[in-house]
């Protein structure tokens, strides 16, 4: 009995196989790519979709063989041909997609593929369930199966070659590719169908089966399977741009984060150096301030040793030398005492607690007695909150505010004020006088050290708004200076939420619990 095939359906199985063929050489490629999450996903996904398009181009050609009698197929034995193309489009993905195709793994690989492919074929040939039953001419037979592992071996080779091509070019050859492998495991089936003979009696025992047209059945099949490899083609390309655009995001945070690395790195070494350099400064103003101490009392003992001989002495012109000498003596004594202070401040630790600011004003004040009492003072303290912080240094901060309020007010009776208002990062408080006020230009220049300026009006170091600033930066506090409406100067001391308690005590409660007596003096 000879068979003859509808030649639409036999183009229409070639062409799904040439399809089968490139989802193969996309899934390779994909697999290769994917981290080892999303790995096994595309790789039982492609080989499910590569089988059934495999199969479906064998059932197809099946289909588009006709014979002189009624022809069906037996379900159970339908469905477990299309398990071994599955099985075998696994395997090719997998090694595709592997790191290395050795020789030995191609000659074993593409054998066992050769096989499965065989079997999917004979699988399917007995499902058709003829009596007597189908013989094979020997030599087809053969070439049949070399044809299959020919295939194989060549569908393994092009996939593992081909996944990494891009560029220009890169899809004509994997179209190329597709319809060489395509073409092959077509040619593999009907060289299959070739071998088969058919008796002239034959019968199918398939009785119980749906019968539905061969040609409506085939192009139903195709057209399903089509739709999974477009569909699978499209999410692979999704997923293939998805992954380039974030592995260039990916790119470009490991650049900014070693650039920023690489900054951090960087300023953390000159921050490092910085502190270096200002420890060794400060040690050697330190030093330098002791250093100068044991001369500068040998230079006033003699200086007192010359004014005792000269008192009888009446040249007027030799005692304002001496004058002189004595006055320059004590400024030097100033200026080394000062340095000696900013020394000791810079290199000391914050020891932090609650502190009332009020109780470090009547430090301060105490400390400020005598100034105050011959300038007859006014100082007005308001509300101020409790901080955390240092006790003495805080006092010797308020001291130096103070003392510069009272001396940079010419008046007869200096009046300073002292409160304390909410803001929206903490609480600022503020260290008011009427005096001369600071020019803006000059309000950032004072807190250098030894910048004055009014050096022949108001003695001094130039230190005191240098400490001022320093004292407030160990606590995490900023420091800044404006002018007062009607004259005068303001110094802010901004303290952070976080150090701030908000509470505080009355000036006269804070006098109570310091069990100290500050010597009261005459108020205008």
């Amino acid at each position: 009995m000879i068979g003859t095939y509808h030649p639409g359906l036999v183009g229409l199985s070639v062409l799904v196989a040439i399809a089968a063929g490139y989802v193969a050489l996309d899934m390779a490629t994909r697999v290769a790519d994917s981290d080892r999450h999303a790995r096994p996903r595309w790789l039982l996904g492609g080989g499910l979709v590569m089988g059934l398009g495999i199969w479906a181009m064998h059932f197809i050609g099946m289909l588009a063989f006709q014979l002189p009698i009624p022809i069906a197929y037996d379900p159970g034995l339908t469905l477990l041909s299309a398990f071994f193309p599955i099985a075998l489009s696994v395997l090719a993905i997998h090694l595709g997609a592997g790191q290395l195709l050795t020789q030995r793994k191609l000659l074993v690989g593409g054998f066992v593929m050769g096989m499965a492919i065989c079997a999917m074929h004979y699988t399917g040939m007995a499902a058709m369930r003829m009596q007597p039953a189908i013989r094979y001419a020997p030599n087809l037979l053969a070439a049949s199966m070399l044809i299959a592992v020919g295939a194989s071996w060549a569908a393994l080779t092009l996939a593992f070659h081909l996944r990494d091509k891009t560029g220009p070019g890169a899809l004509a050859r994997r179209i190329c590719a597709a319809a060489v492998m395509g073409l092959a495991i077509a040619g593999m089936h009907y060289t299959a169908m070739a071998a088969a003979r058919f008796s002239q009696d034959a019968v199918c025992l398939v009785t119980s089966a749906l019968r539905i047209d061969s040609f409506v059945l085939a192009v139903v099949i195709a057209a399903l399977v089509l739709l999974l490899i477009v569909a699978t083609l499209a999410i692979s390309a999704l997923d293939a741009n998805s992954a380039k655009r974030v592995s260039a995001v990916l790119g470009q945070l490991q650049t900014v984060n070693a650039a920023l690395t690489q900054e951090v790195a960087e300023r953390e070494r000159l921050t490092e150096q910085l502190r270096r350099s200002n420890r060794e400064l400060e040690q050697l103003a330190e030093l330098a301030a002791h250093q100068l101490q044991r001369p500068l009392h040998a230079l006033a003992g003699f200086i007192e040793v010359l004014d005792d001989r000269l008192e009888a002495a009446a040249d007027p012109e030799l005692r304002e030398l001496l004058g002189r000498v004595t006055s320059g003596a004590g400024e030097m004594q100033t200026l080394v005492d000062a340095l000696v202070e900013l020394a000791q401040v810079s290199s000391l630790r914050v020891h932090r607690r609650w502190v009332p600011l009020v109780r470090a004003v009547t430090d301060a004040r105490l400390r400020l007695a005598a100034p105050i009492g011959q300038r007859n003072a006014q100082i007005n303290v308001g509300p101020l909150p409790t901080v955390l912080g240092d006790s003495e240094l805080l006092a010797k901060l308020l001291f130096h505010l103070i003392g510069n309020a009272i001396k940079f007010q010419p008046g007869p009776q200096p009046v300073v004020d002292i409160d304390a208002e909410s803001t929206e990062a903490g609480c600022r408080v503020r260290v008011a006088d009427r005096g001369i006020g600071v020019p803006e230009a000059d309000r950032e220049q004072v807190f250098e050290v030894f910048r004055r300026l009014n050096p022949r009006a108001y003695p001094g170091a130039g230190i005191g708004l240098p400490l001022v600033r320093r004292i407030a930066h160990l606590h995490g506090v900023e420091v800044s200076l404006s002018g007062r409406d009607g004259g005068g100067a303001v110094v802010c001391l901004d303290w952070p939420a976080e150090l701030v308690q908000r509470s505080s005590l009355p000036l006269a409660q804070a006098l109570r619990d310091t069990a100290i007596d500050e010597p009261e003096h005459p108020q205008r």
